[in-house]
Formats: structure tokens, sequence, C-alpha cells
């Protein structure tokens, strides 16, 4: 019912000069673990909000709550998403 992808611990390029955080196979990084997208395949959080919203140009941060059947981004704030899942579960 709930997976979990990881970011990498890295701050990445994302974009043209823009940096954030990158979901990453990349093990020519001693001690990186992968960190993949296995629901949309992004190779950023920047993708995964776009995806959600093209317009939105704000912070994108992590952690973020999506929903794979609307292909939306839930809600970016750790303890209202810890909220939401005690609530509903």
């Amino acid at each position: 019912m709930i997976s979990v992808s990881t970011t990498a611990p890295i701050w990445g390029e994302i974009a043209k000069d823009r940096k954030g955080w990158v979901f990453n196979s990349d093990e020519s990084v001693p001690g990186l673990v992968e960190a993949v997208d296995s629901v949309n395949n992004c190779k950023s959080i920047y993708d995964v909000y776009k995806i959600s919203a093209p317009e939105y140009n704000d912070k994108m941060t992590v952690p973020v709550l999506w929903d794979k059947k609307t292909s939306k981004v839930v809600n970016n704030e750790s303890i209202e998403i810890l909220r939401m899942l005690n609530d509903e579960f």
C-alpha cells in the first residue's frame, strides 16, 4: 500500500544552475547507497514536483508524500505526513 523511495544524501545538479535532492544509482561514489525513484523513475525531487505541478517553482524539499493514483504531491511537511499516516492507518 505504501512504498518508500529515498534520495541520495547528496545535493546534486538537477537542472541548469540549480541543485537539489537527487536519486542516484552511481556506484562510483564510495559508501553511497543506491537511491532510486521506484514509482516515477525520476532522477531528482525536482522532477517529482514537476510531474505533480509543472508550474511549481518554489522550494522542492523532502520528505514527499506522493499519491500514486493522481500523480500529485500530497504533502511535503514531515510532521503533517506523520500525522496523516497516524490518523489514516
